[in-house]
């Protein structure tokens, strides 16, 4: 690929990862491998200062664990110093586990030097935000993303015809508003 530069003269060694689990198969098309691949790469196409240098694909791996083949051999090509950027569709294709990857937004990428990019969430690491504004996007997609509640939180029923209902130690259940 050609020498493409940014303003500050950096460029950038990117991963695009994508993934999609089981259970997300069963949702809209525009979650797919191929869609979530060329949303990045449209995004992407004025950015002088990244290089596209591997895609990293999970197909039909959970977001709870970072347990996953491809998200491991990236994370070995940038503890190897070849990828210095992550890009990711949404943040949960990259994780669906808050903590975790609280962990790799706020300690493990800063750390090793990496650029992360979560397209649809309007998030670029580079940007210089605050820790909460990092902090709100991870909440923002778990509550866009209302599939996820498919468990149980610790003894609260979950879905009921497409409203979400708790009930702790009471026998009513009210509907909380969305």
């Amino acid at each position: 690929m050609a020498n493409r530069e940014g303003d500050n003269g950096r460029i950038y060694h990117a991963a695009i990862y994508v993934r999609l689990s089981k259970e997300d198969k069963e949702k809209v098309e525009s979650d797919s491998i191929v869609n979530q691949k060329a949303l990045i790469k449209n995004y992407l196409a004025d950015k002088r200062d990244i290089v596209v240098c591997m895609e990293c694909v999970d197909d039909g791996f959970s977001g709870v664990d970072f347990e996953r083949p491809s998200f491991k051999r990236m994370i070995g090509e940038i503890e190897n110093g070849n990828i210095d950027c992550v890009i990711v569709k949404d943040l949960s294709r990259f994780g669906r586990n808050f903590v975790e990857t609280g962990r790799y937004l706020d300690q493990i990428f800063p750390a090793l030097g990496v650029r992360f990019i979560a397209v649809n969430d309007g998030f670029d690491s580079v940007d210089g935000r605050n820790f909460s504004d990092r902090i709100l996007i991870p909440f923002k997609n778990l509550i866009k993303n209302t599939s996820y509640l498919r468990r149980e939180f610790i003894g609260y029923p979950q879905i009921q015809q497409n409203r979400i209902y708790l009930a702790y130690y009471s026998d009513s259940i009210k509907p909380i508003k969305r």
